[in-house]
């Protein structure tokens, strides 16, 4: 909503499979969203249809969203970074030839965490209950409460050319 409203593109966003599910996966579907398996081991054929994918929208200069810690911090704290999409988006750089390719950190963060049981039960070791779509339905009343504020903070772009110099020189 922001970006378009600033006059830039919506990104496609790269989601995990788990949000897939009836009614949210088709409106993340329509708001640009696709969905990624948490795992591609052992799948040759998903990794390169994957690979191949981004690459297309890499090279229709089509902006992508994606988080590197492979969903959302609840807390605020950092989590170490899954490096599978930037993998395949560096070797799409690579094998594509592109003039550069720009990595934007984005802050999103909130003053309360609105799931808190929920935060609590994964804290202590417990499964995720039940089906996606009726913990949707229970949690329609969380939407109506104040978490307070929402943060959204954008660092400065990191060019990958820049950043890949000193090893291509090497080479």
């Amino acid at each position: 909503y922001i970006l378009f409203h600033r006059n830039f593109f919506p990104p496609h966003i790269v989601g995990g499979i788990n949000l897939n599910f009836f009614p949210v996966g088709p409106i993340f579907r329509g708001s640009g969203a696709f969905f990624m398996r948490r795992t591609f081991k052992g799948n040759k054929v998903y990794a390169t249809v994957f690979s191949t994918y981004l690459k297309i929208l890499l090279r229709e200069g089509y902006p992508l969203e994606f988080f590197i810690e492979g969903g959302r911090s609840r807390t605020g704290r950092l989590l170490l970074p899954r490096l599978g999409v930037v993998k395949y988006l560096v070797n799409a750089f690579q094998e594509l030839s592109l003039p550069d390719l720009y990595f934007v950190p984005v802050y999103i963060g909130y003053d309360q965490v609105i799931e808190q049981a929920e935060y609590l039960s994964e804290i202590k070791g417990e499964k995720e209950k039940g089906n996606a779509l009726f913990a949707l339905l229970r949690s329609w009343r969380l939407i109506r409460e104040n978490y307070g504020m929402i943060y959204l903070n954008f660092g400065s772009p990191v060019s990958l050319r820049n950043y890949l110099l000193p090893a291509l020189a090497e080479n």
